[in-house]
């Protein structure tokens, strides 16, 4: 029988031969280099596709609705950690639940839109390209803001 410092080290030994056999598995080969003067770009190359200016989605109300591309003025009435989290440039969100995971100088930057049901009059001033609202809030409050 061996002895337990002889079988540690020898376990040891094999978990560390294992991972490094595991981690070498993981490396990509070199991606080979050119060095002829073939790799330059072709003058007829398609240019690349322009991405949509809109996105049509259904909202919790059945509704279509058109969702523009990089909106840069967006109200997030109760999902104010969801848009920080995303890097999304919010403009305003409701203090109330913002005021559980954003820091004071998150909050300084924005508008609050009120509690319970957005305020249709602040979000509208504001002018933002996307407004995102609960799917408890109000329909007519939605029809408003749409």
């Amino acid at each position: 029988m061996r002895h337990p410092t002889e079988q540690t080290r020898l376990f040891t030994t094999w978990l560390l031969c294992s991972l490094m056999l595991l981690t070498s598995a993981c490396v990509l080969p070199p991606t080979p280099v050119s060095s002829t003067d073939d790799a330059a770009p072709s003058a007829t190359a398609p240019a690349a596709a322009e991405p949509p200016a809109s996105h049509v989605s259904t909202d919790a109300f059945g509704r279509e609705v058109e969702l523009p591309a990089g909106p840069q003025r967006i109200i997030a009435h109760y999902f104010a950690s969801d848009m920080v989290a995303l890097g999304l440039p919010m403009i305003g969100t409701n203090y109330v639940n913002a005021e559980l995971v954003l820091t004071p100088e998150q909050l300084a930057v924005l508008t609050d839109t009120g509690t319970g049901d957005p305020n249709v009059e602040t979000i509208l001033s504001l002018q933002p390209d996307l407004i995102f609202v609960p799917d408890f809030t109000d329909a007519a409050v939605v029809d408003l803001l749409a």
